[in-house]
């Protein structure tokens, strides 16, 4: 029994290092169990998840007080680099970086390699473009080992459509020669239905991501709620700043966690003059809060048969271009010729 737990203990060592700081190693200096366990309960479970946060979110919680708040700030500050590091450094750890297949070599050719881990990516075009089908696909390819283009990691999946099926991933497993059974119990699903759920979900998808390793965390689709939550011109200030909160929540997930964040999000036809002079005049829906938040953004349109085309929108380091892919019962691949 002491043989196992040495060996077990020696395997997890280096995640430590690596991985994301636990915020119970805060306690102590005058702060206690239950000051922890206060913030765990408003979803900050990683010391970075401190770090990172406005002060005001901190004295939000309930029962935290302002002296509280700054001790934490000041132990956060010596365990998580807040300054300026060379761009010599920073080099080094883009380098890392792990890209997921998409299942399409044309796809990932386009992409750079994949989908970027540590990122948001938006996929955005009408129905029937393979939005959907695409992120069942990278819930399978982000069990891969690495070096087969995956993220040796698990899925968490929040469908707000009602779009996510099961048995899909069966076939793409089956495709990649994988287990079906494992590949399902390594994605955790939640149907979501409202936009404070869908807030809520993400404090959850945080205090399991301290618990194992997640490669990828799929929003399908991001704004499906908001427009019906939230309508007309009234309440258009309400919603971008509760999208505004949402998306930050995500873009710190893929900051502390290095998740791989995919978002799907749905077009409107431009009815101004710009729409008049556009080839395709359809916009992504969400505005500019949507366009910054997203470091990566994917047009999908529909081509012929099973064929589907990919631009890459808006990308900080991707030039603007295209790909097709095609898609099939056992997920995404490349066109037949």
């Amino acid at each position: 029994m002491a043989a196992s737990l040495a060996s077990t203990a020696t395997i997890e060592e280096p995640e430590e290092e690596v991985g994301p700081l636990s915020v119970s190693k805060l306690e102590g200096n005058g702060i206690t169990a239950g000051d922890i366990k206060k913030l765990e309960e408003a979803g900050f479970y990683t010391i970075e998840s401190i770090a990172f946060s406005p002060k005001k979110y901190l004295l939000a919680i309930k029962g935290i007080s302002e002296n509280k708040v700054e001790k934490l700030l000041n132990e956060a500050a010596k365990l998580v680099p807040m300054g300026f590091t060379t761009a010599t450094e920073f080099h080094m750890k883009r380098s890392e970086i792990i890209s997921l297949t998409t299942g399409s070599k044309e796809l990932d050719k386009l992409l750079g390699g994949g989908l970027e881990t540590g990122s948001i990516t938006e996929l955005f075009g009408e129905f029937r473009t393979g939005k959907t089908q695409l992120c069942h696909t990278l819930a399978v390819t982000c069990q891969l080992p690495i070096e087969s283009g995956g993220g040796e990691g698990k899925c968490l999946f929040i469908d707000t459509e009602g779009t996510f099926r099961p048995e899909r991933l069966v076939a793409i497993a089956e495709r990649y020669k994988m287990n079906p059974q494992q590949v399902l119990d390594n994605v955790s699903f939640a149907r979501c239905y409202n936009t404070d759920h869908q807030t809520q979900l993400l404090i959850q998808a945080a205090a399991m991501m301290v618990e194992s390793r997640y490669a990828l965390l799929v929003v399908d689709n991001a704004m499906a709620l908001y427009r019906t939550d939230y309508s007309g011109r009234g309440e258009l200030s309400a919603r971008q700043m509760h999208l505004a909160r949402f998306l930050r929540m995500l873009l710190r997930l893929a900051d502390e966690f290095g998740v791989a964040v995919v978002i799907t999000n749905q077009v409107v036809a431009q009815v101004d003059g710009m729409g008049m002079m556009n080839a395709d005049p359809k916009k992504p829906i969400g505005g500019n809060i949507m366009a910054h938040a997203s470091t990566t953004r994917l047009y999908l349109r529909k081509g012929r048969g099973e064929t589907r085309m990919c631009k890459i929108y808006d990308s900080p380091c991707l030039p603007e271009s295209e790909a097709m892919f095609a898609i099939y019962a056992d997920g995404i691949g490349d066109p037949k010729e």
